[in-house]
C-alpha cells in the first residue's frame, strides 16, 4: 500500500505542505530558490523544511550548479500519476 499524495499532505506541517505543493505545481521538480520565492519562506526556513522532508523521504535533493534541485519522492509521484491516469480513464 502506497500512501496518496493527499494522505501525505495531511500529516505534514503547514510549511512542509507549502514546499511540497510548490514542487508539485512545477511538475514534481523545482529549484530550491524558486520554491523559496513561491512559498514566501526565508532562506533558512526553506533549508530547514527541505532538510526535514528529505530526511523523511518525501523529497529528494540533488546539488545543481550553485543550488539544489528538489524533487518529490518517486513513490509519491508514481502514486499521484497513477491516480490521475485512473481519473482520466474513468
Amino acid at each position: 500500500f502506497l500512501p496518496s499524495f493527499e494522505g501525505v499532505m495531511k500529516v505534514l506541517r503547514e510549511d512542509e505542505r507549502k514546499v511540497c505543493m510548490a514542487i508539485w505545481k512545477e511538475g514534481g521538480t523545482a529549484l530550491q530558490k524558486d520554491v523559496r520565492w513561491v512559498t514566501g519562506l526565508s532562506k533558512v526556513k526553506t533549508h530547514r523544511v527541505v532538510t526535514r522532508l528529505a530526511s523523511r523521504g518525501v523529497i529528494m535533493v540533488e546539488k545543481e550548479d550553485k543550488g539544489n534541485r528538489l524533487s518529490l519522492a518517486s513513490w509519491l509521484c508514481k502514486n499521484t500519476k497513477d491516480k490521475n491516469s485512473a481519473r482520466e480513464n474513468a
